[in-house]
């Protein structure tokens, strides 16, 4: 009665008793005895599709070797027809092979060989010079290394096959008669010897890859040994098959999921005109001459490119250049060459690969993906070589407050400054109005027309600027997803690899005692600060202004407030013109989380359940015995603790906070190390100290201490630099009464004194070799 009711409220329509059938065809379930047969699996339908069922019956030849028979329905429905969309598998050559001095010696030959016989004339157009080159290049390749093919290996082989037929066997044979005992019992057995079968053939399966993973370890392929690590601890994250369109509705073909990612895109990447444009200053043409890049330099940039990186429209990767001897480097620089004295670009270059990449949320939406573009490895070249007359220009126009994309900087700079700040202002009873700033899609939606404006208006020499706009303008970019490409899309707005460090951006502030902090960057996440909530609403409303003109929008969600200071503010937003942004009281920022009362305790729960997720991730691999204890302690050392470390260069911890990550990392080396037999022979778990003489190295805390100390030495040695000026200078004002919380620098005195090194810390640290060497084995 509870089906028909359920029927009845729903809509829908019992179809499995509708059809007559016999008695064997009808029930669903048997008991495992055999005595027992019921029906208590149903197929129901709504209306529209009801007579669209023909037929409903048990299939029982089906083995799923369950309680359980298989429910077949016969379905009849017209369907809309959809032409067969051709994927075809993207191209990856067998660079590993080139590792093997014989097939580089041949590669070299043959690349050699084939640029003599086609005889490429210097004085040939840009399109000519490089379509030969590239041919020389493809050629030689395939005929030599050819292309990689993943075969994917699998535990179930013809022994566990074999098992499957003789349990299917035995379960028809009593299907038959059910009371029949000892066709009951035959199959019993069969089912026992199919499932230990089958467990043993994947525990081999498992073994003969930690066997693999263990030699790659012994033999230092660092890279192999990961990778297989990573598909044994089933680290893998399926795409999603299916997206949703701008209505809402579900695009189930690749070649209908493939058109609207081209529309997503193509609406993403050519933005509107701003209303107001930034204008350079007509005088401020630079004429200078821009020497072209040498041959010298070219080998150097060729050698720089990242290995193991996925190719773009050509199918090129990095690794076919640089082994390619100097044949390919004079080549590649003859078509820089040319490109710089022509202008023109080859038509092959225009075109990227965007692959869309799911960063969080509902895998169906497609804005909750951001695009990583795959470029042509030739061009990266060129762009690395614009880069380096950029960067020398912009390291000088860039404030330090900007840590993204520059050389020596990183996330924890950022993250050090902003809780140096808080922890100062908390102490001084001052506050901080701060403002996190996110820009819609930032690197997608800049205005490029406006980015050549600004380039003139910092007066770079026009050659490069030109450059800059023919690597920029008119390109192409495909949608890759999976093994289906969209048709070119034409691109107006956003950045591809060749200024994506040019960023400038508003001033204002915190005040210290000889120096104000209006903001602090890392690429497009930007913080505004000021010690009165006007004074934030300017900054913001200078940034907005800013902004718009080339293009920038800030995303009104994901932008939010936050008020550090003692005093209770009622407000919940913080109103710009037509913005609302909300206040919250913590934020993660970079990755670190940060909060109103500058409290540890969010980040280091957060690092904590990040560890424990790895962790539970591995533990299958950190309790077997293939494994030995010295590839396991690598795989706690460089996969879980730099993840629980993340930022801790920054944190001024408790001593309770320091005994959670203890508990955690004890209870990760127990599953390590195991077990232990006592004098009377019997298991028992290892004691803390045990734990420690076996393990042989620093512990979590002591790690935490003495990256805070070489960090600390890091940031007095950094002269002029927001680093130690937010270490030495503290807010204008005087402290409150009472005890005030632990410091971070107090943190460092006390460590550099338990270490025998003196209370003045900072002379010491300006020697960096006898610092570092100090910090691990103490100042005698």
């Amino acid at each position: 009665m509870k089906l028909i009711n359920f029927a009845v409220g729903k809509g829908l329509c019992i179809k499995s008793t509708m059809f007559p059938r016999k008695e064997i065809h009808k029930y669903t379930w048997i008991s495992p005895d055999g005595k027992y047969k019921n029906q208590i699996d149903h197929v129901l339908v709504n209306e529209r599709f009801k007579n669209g069922i023909t037929n409903v019956r048990t299939l029982r030849g089906a083995d799923s070797d369950s309680d359980h028979l298989l429910v077949g329905f016969w379905v009849r429905i017209k369907l809309k027809k959809h032409n067969k969309c051709n994927t075809t598998c993207m191209r990856r050559y067998d660079v590993e092979k080139l590792e093997d001095k014989r097939f580089l010696k041949d590669y070299n030959n043959t690349i050699k060989k084939i640029f003599e016989e086609k005889r490429i004339k210097h004085t040939s157009s840009v399109n000519e010079i490089w379509n030969k080159v590239k041919d020389s290049i493809e050629t030689a390749a395939t005929g030599v290394i050819g292309t990689k093919r993943n075969v994917s290996k699998v535990w179930f082989n013809n022994i566990c096959e074999e098992a499957i037929r003789r349990r299917k066997a035995a379960r028809e044979g009593w299907l038959k008669d059910t009371d029949n005992e000892t066709k009951r019992t035959r199959f019993i057995t069969r089912r026992k010897e199919a499932d230990k079968i089958l467990r043993c053939e994947k525990r081999k399966f498992v073994c003969n890859l930690l066997e693999r993973a263990e030699q790659d370890f012994k033999a230092n392929k660092t890279r192999d040994m990961y990778k297989t690590i990573k598909n044994l601890s089933g680290d893998f994250k399926r795409s999603e098959r299916f997206i949703r369109d701008s209505n809402g509705s579900l695009v189930t073909t690749n070649e209908g999921i493939a058109k609207e990612w081209e529309k997503y895109f193509e609406e993403l990447l050519n933005c509107e005109e701003p209303d107001e444009l930034f204008m350079f200053d007509l005088g401020n043409i630079n004429n200078q001459e821009c020497p072209e890049p040498t041959l010298e330099e070219i080998d150097l940039q060729i050698k720089n490119l990242k290995n193991n990186k996925s190719p773009g429209e050509d199918g090129f990767q990095a690794e076919l250049l640089k082994k390619g001897g100097e044949d390919v480097t004079q080549w590649i620089w003859q078509v820089i060459k040319q490109i710089w004295v022509t202008e023109e670009f080859p038509e092959d270059w225009k075109t990227s690969l965007i692959c869309p990449i799911h960063k969080k949320g509902n895998k169906q939406d497609r804005n909750n993906y951001r695009g990583i573009a795959l470029l042509n490895v030739a061009y990266k070249v060129f762009s690395n070589c614009i880069l380096t007359r950029i960067k020398e220009k912009t390291e000088q126009t860039i404030g330090e407050y900007q840590g993204g994309f520059r050389p020596g900087k990183s996330t924890t700079d950022q993250i050090f400054i902003i809780r140096q700040l808080y922890q100062k202002t908390w102490e001084f009873d001052r506050e901080i109005h701060t403002l996190f700033v996110d820009f819609k899609k930032a690197y997608d939606s800049i205005h490029r027309e406006i980015l050549i404006n600004i380039l003139k208006e910092f007066y770079f020499p026009q050659k490069l600027v030109n450059l800059v706009s023919i690597s920029i303008m008119e390109t192409v970019v495909k949608i890759k997803v999976g093994n289906v490409k969209s048709d070119p899309v034409t691109v107006k707005s956003g950045l591809r690899q060749v200024i994506r460090e040019m960023k400038i951006e508003p001033h204002e502030g915190i005040k210290l005692r000889n120096s104000t902090i209006p903001l602090l960057a890392y690429a497009d996440d930007i913080v505004l600060m000021d010690e009165s909530q006007d004074g934030v609403k300017r900054l913001c409303g200078r940034l907005i202004d800013a902004a718009q003109k080339v293009g920038l929008q800030i995303n009104e969600q994901k932008t939010e407030y936050m008020i550090i200071g003692r005093h209770n503010w009622m407000d919940q937003v913080l109103e710009v013109g037509h913005f609302k942004f909300k206040r919250v009281n913590s934020f993660k920022y970079l990755g670190s989380i940060v909060t109103e009362k500058n409290d540890i305790t969010k980040e280091v729960a957060a690092r904590i359940q990040a560890g424990n997720r790895i962790y539970y991730g591995l533990e299958k691999l950190l309790s077997s015995r293939s494994l030995s204890r010295e590839i396991k302690r690598r795989l706690y050392t460089s996969l879980i603790r730099p993840v629980i470390l993340y930022g801790s260069e920054t944190w001024a911890l408790r001593k309770s906070d320091e005994n959670k990550f203890l508990i955690l990392e004890r209870r990760i080396l127990r599953k390590i190390f195991g077990p232990i037999k006592d004098i009377t022979g019997e298991w028992r778990r290892r004691k803390n100290i045990e734990l420690q003489e076996i393990f042989n190295e620093n512990n979590i805390a002591e790690t935490i201490k003495k990256k805070r100390l070489r960090w600390a030495g890091h940031a007095i040695r950094s002269q002029n630099s927001l680093l130690r000026m937010v270490l030495e200078q503290n807010p204008v004002g005087k402290r409150p009464l009472g005890r005030p919380k632990s410091r971070w620098e107090d943190l460092v005195k006390r460590d550099i004194e338990d270490l025998g090194g003196g209370a003045n810390w900072k002379d010491l640290a300006m020697n960096r070799d006898a610092w570092r060497i100090g910090c691990e084995t103490g100042w005698s």
